[in-house]
């Protein structure tokens, strides 16, 4: 026992032969019911390790305790993907070794604080972005930084909505792009939007019967995949 910075890999041996060991980590005295040794035990947080051994038909053991304070630092976090140049969008996850560690995250290349965005589960990256993760524990020390760049080479596909259907009325269309300061360009004949169609600005009210297909483009960017909505108006 004794005060450690990181987790720690515990074994524990009895020179009697062929006996059990048992071992509990709240403090309490083992039993022959308690949890049974049988390798090493990784101690990630403060505990008090108490061992005991049994054997049939001989006195038990003495109990011994150790108390493993576990103040250290947290384990810097892992992400997944790492960065790298994309086509597509990337969800990232992040994870840390650390038990109820906060894993604080930043997009703009600024170092995590404890009032950065909290990780709660798959990032979304949809546009170039340098993603910065720090963990955060009370009474520990804070990890380390990590920090991926994501290049992402391809527009994301636009969003419509409503998406196409049979309706009874005219519909107002509206499109967005998660990739910041794309522009939208849209066609309402079925045709292949290009860099010279219409300019996506805001609500496309549609009065009659059309195939909408929408594609985004950004200048250093491949343009998005197009997508298409048939709009069939029964009025």
């Amino acid at each position: 026992g004794g005060t450690y910075t990181d987790a720690q890999n515990v074994t524990i041996t009895c020179e009697t032969p062929s006996t059990e060991i048992r071992y509990t980590l709240d403090g309490s005295e083992p039993s022959k019911s308690s949890t049974l040794y049988n390798g090493t035990i990784n101690i990630t947080s403060s505990a008090t390790l108490t061992a005991k051994a049994f054997k049939t038909g001989w006195t038990d053991s003495d109990a011994v305790s150790h108390i493993y304070d576990i103040t250290g630092k947290v384990k810097t976090p892992v992400v997944n993907p790492v960065g790298g140049t994309y086509t597509d969008a990337q969800n990232v996850t992040i994870t840390c070794e650390t038990p109820d560690a906060q894993i604080r995250y930043t997009l703009d290349e600024t170092e995590p604080s404890t009032s950065s965005a909290l990780y709660t589960g798959v990032i979304n990256i949809s546009f170039s972005a340098t993603l910065t993760a720090k963990a955060f524990k009370t009474g520990w020390t804070d990890s380390n930084a990590v920090s991926n760049v994501y290049n992402i080479t391809k527009v994301q596909s636009p969003v419509v909505t409503p998406v196409g259907g049979t309706y009874i009325q005219a519909q107002n269309i509206t499109i967005t792009c998660a990739t910041p300061d794309a522009q939208i360009r849209y066609t309402l004949d079925g045709s292949e939007p290009s860099e010279a169609s219409t300019l996506y600005t805001g609500a496309i009210n549609i009065t009659s019967s059309a195939t909408l297909k929408a594609k985004a483009f950004k200048a250093g960017l491949t343009g998005s995949d197009t997508v298409t909505h048939e709009y069939n108006l029964l009025y």
